[in-house]
Formats: structure tokens, C-alpha cells, sequence
């Protein structure tokens, strides 16, 4: 026991000096034993650990939305907090079964994922 403490030791203090990317963090959280990232500079996210900032991909169908990284979703308007997909589409889409954003048919509206149908009378649109 007495000769792993040392190197417990040295790995405790290796861990929390790299458990953080001073390069790409704007500002930290700075505790008596730890160092983390509370934001990142701008382009980057901060990964779901907490730990780094990364670079959203682009090239690899990304997306930097509210400081995360998401998979992009064309016509997404806002994406899940917790999880990597679109909440909620633009105005004139819903969301289909696979996730993405599909503009509602020609006589319909979308609003909330939904695609409502309207029809015009003489006090204006009806959505059915």
C-alpha cells in the first residue's frame, strides 16, 4: 500500500490537470481541487462531461446550436436540451419518423411537428 500511494497520488494530480482545454475554454469554474470549462470560446462546445471544449464537425453533419453540437436537421428551429435531436420544427414543417424536418403538403400549415389543413370560407382560414 505504502508505495502505491504515490502513484495514485501522480495520477489524481495528471487527471485534474488534463480534465480541462485551456486553449478553446473562455471562462472556468475554479474549485479548491478542480479546474473545469463553464464556457467555451465561440465555435466550440463544451463535450457532455464537462470536461473539454470540442469543435462542432460541420464537415460531419453538425450543427452548434446554443453552444452544444447536434446533428443538423434541416428546418429545425430548436434542438433537445438533453439529447441530440430537433425539438421542435420551423414554422410550415413537422417532424417525421426519422427525425427530420418535412415541409407540411400543399394545402396544410405546420406549427408544433404538426401539419394542420385549412380551408378558406368567408370568415377567413379554417384549420381542420
Amino acid at each position: 500500500m505504502g508505495k502505491s500511494l504515490p502513484i495514485i497520488l501522480l495520477l489524481f494530480l495528471f487527471y485534474n490537470i488534463n480534465c480541462y482545454d485551456d486553449e478553446n475554454c473562455e471562462t472556468f469554474y475554479t474549485g479548491s481541487s478542480s479546474h473545469f470549462c463553464k464556457k467555451c470560446k465561440t465555435g466550440f462546445h463544451l463535450t457532455y462531461d464537462g470536461r473539454y471544449c470540442e469543435e462542432c464537425d460541420e464537415q460531419q453533419g453538425k450543427i452548434l446550436h446554443y453552444s452544444k453540437c447536434y446533428t443538423k436537421v434541416d428546418n429545425c428551429q430548436y434542438y433537445a436540451d438533453n439529447d441530440d435531436f430537433c425539438e421542435l420544427c420551423s414554422y410550415g414543417y413537422k417532424r417525421d419518423e426519422n427525425g427530420q424536418c418535412v415541409e407540411c403538403d400543399k394545402f396544410e400549415t405546420g406549427k408544433n411537428n404538426v401539419c394542420f389543413k385549412y380551408i378558406s370560407s368567408a370568415k377567413g382560414l379554417i384549420f381542420l
